[in-house]
């Protein structure tokens, strides 16, 4: 199974408490989702999340394949239990396709309410505004008609992402708002992208909190640090953070998306046989997860630097787990 497809299941398994998405059980049905993780960052460790949606992500991972043949003979023996199964499966599956649909308009409907409310629309301009939304959600609705295909490739992930976010809006309000508005949108926007960039910035000091004990010197450094990451990724958004930040929820603090996409290119990278690209992965995570650590290099001492490495390592691991043994 394609180790991004499994991080994207994952996330959306956790963000709509579905584990069919990673389920291989014999009815179909959804696996029991386990109590959420502990709010307290020492406890919240990545091992944990997920639940039962990331136990089978990893057990779909290290399953082997299976050849054309083996699934052809498996085809020609099928019989109408399995069939019957094979539609309940699918059954569920456009259940859940259309909650998912459903879910992302109600989201629409919430910022509509919100930007009525907060710039005083009229009810032309409402109007004018539902009918953006409106094109976005017929949109969405094309690209969850192909499954979750679409979320298999950078390119893909791009459409997504541009339809679940909110980039083009700018450009369709300065068709619906008066200029008296339009000014007022605009410091909406600075302010939620401020707010944005303070919580992302604080849940992953929250992280590092979690892993060694700071004192009042050396966080205000490593703030100082996180807070500008934070602004450069609030600027400069890769179609797998944008498509993930509207799935993946709290799971997001332990997943390094720029090196899901480093990884991604090296897969497509054909000119590689398999255990050429499993050493270009492992090389490329072993440089990521360096260069986390020397960002605080003159801030963290010697063993806090060790604590920190040690834990990003097997988190690392954690992540290697998902994409299976075969660096695929």
């Amino acid at each position: 199974m394609n180790f991004t497809y499994i991080i994207v299941g994952a996330a959306v398994a956790v963000s709509f408490g579905a584990g069919w998405m990673l389920s291989n059980s014999s009815d179909g049905q959804p696996p029991t989702v386990e109590a959420k993780a502990s709010e307290n960052p020492k406890q919240a460790r990545p091992s944990n999340l997920g639940g039962a949606s990331a136990s089978a992500a990893i057990s779909a991972a290290n399953s082997p394949r299976k050849s054309v043949s083996e699934s052809a003979e498996k085809s020609e023996e099928a019989t109408p239990k399995d069939a019957e199964r094979g539609k309940r499966r699918a059954d569920f599956r456009k259940k859940m396709g259309s909650r998912m649909i459903d879910r992302q308009k109600e989201k629409f409907e919430t910022k509509i309410a919100n930007l009525v409310e907060k710039l005083g629309l009229t009810p032309q301009q409402e109007e004018q505004l539902r009918a953006h939304y409106a094109k976005k959600t017929e949109a969405y609705k094309e690209l969850m008609a192909g499954g979750f295909e679409n979320m298999r490739s950078l390119e893909g992930m791009e459409k997504v992402a541009a339809v679940m976010g909110d980039d083009d809006l700018g450009a369709a309000m300065e068709d619906i708002l008066s200029d008296e508005q339009l000014g007022d949108y605009m410091a909406l926007k600075s302010s939620e992208r401020k707010n944005g960039i303070e919580t992302k910035a604080m849940k992953s000091m929250a992280s590092i909190q979690g892993i060694v004990n700071l004192d009042d010197t050396q966080k205000d450094a490593v703030y100082d640090i996180l807070y500008a990451e934070a602004e450069v990724g609030a600027d400069k958004k890769s179609p797998m953070s944008s498509m993930m930040s509207h799935f993946g929820g709290g799971m997001m603090m332990y997943i390094d998306t720029s090196v899901i996409e480093k990884r991604m290119i090296i897969e497509a990278d054909e000119s590689l046989d398999a255990d050429q690209k499993k050493l270009k992965v492992e090389e490329m995570q072993k440089a990521s997860l360096d260069a986390k650590v020397s960002r605080f290099d003159g801030i963290l001492t010697e063993p806090q630097q060790k604590q920190y490495h040690q834990s990003l390592e097997s988190q690392s691991k954690w992540m290697r787990g998902w994409g299976g043994k075969r660096g695929r």
